[in-house]
């Protein structure tokens, strides 16, 4: 009776905010952050990035509590913070990467090199790069989840809510399609040498 209570209340405390009620957004706000903030973590194992995840999360339910029109205003409203703190980090993990895959070579080492090497490394990273966004979204997260963030099989099966059976699947998946596209680029590139 409770949990119905509390997602009655959720319902009222929207149409309050709609209406700009800031007394209401803090209730909302202090009843799901916490949690939000286990899931942000979750994905970004950074604390601060998730504070920021979260309170984007917020302030997108604060702009849009208006037009918000959940069919289910009671488990909606909970629903829709979980998925937007979700894609908003999973989104941020990405790009965080993206600029990681770029950095992972020390600019020390690429000095050392010559022009030639440092143009092969930069185009091998690219590749690489290039065949990870090809992969399928879901496949894509988990490869990044698990060979970036490190992330355990039970952690990415719980960031997206699918079986750790589906997640290794995912994951195989994955390491499949990079392993086929990787081996045609540089099939390529040895063929040109």
């Amino acid at each position: 009776m409770g949990g119905r209570l509390a997602e009655h209340e959720d319902g009222e405390l929207l149409k309050r905010i709609g209406a700009g009620d800031t007394a209401a957004f803090r209730r909302l706000a202090e009843r799901h952050t916490l949690r939000l903030l286990r899931s942000a973590r979750a994905i970004l194992r950074d604390e601060t990035e998730a504070e920021d995840i979260v309170q984007e999360a917020m302030l997108r339910l604060w702009r849009r509590a208006s037009e918000l029109t959940v069919e289910n205003q009671t488990a909606g409203i909970a629903a829709w913070l979980n998925q937007t703190t979700r894609n908003l980090a999973i989104d941020r993990y990405r790009r965080a990467k993206r600029v990681d895959l770029v950095d992972e070579f020390p600019e020390a080492a690429a000095a050392e090199e010559s022009p030639h090497a440092q143009l092969e490394n930069h185009e091998r990273r690219q590749d690489v790069e290039m065949a990870i966004e090809r992969l399928p979204e879901r496949q894509r997260t988990a490869i990044l989840l698990f060979h970036h963030q490190g992330l355990s099989v039970a952690e990415i099966s719980s960031v997206l809510k699918t079986s750790q059976h589906a997640t290794e699947s995912l994951l195989a998946r994955a390491r499949r399609t990079l392993k086929d596209d990787l081996q045609s680029v540089w099939r390529t590139l040895n063929d040109t040498d």
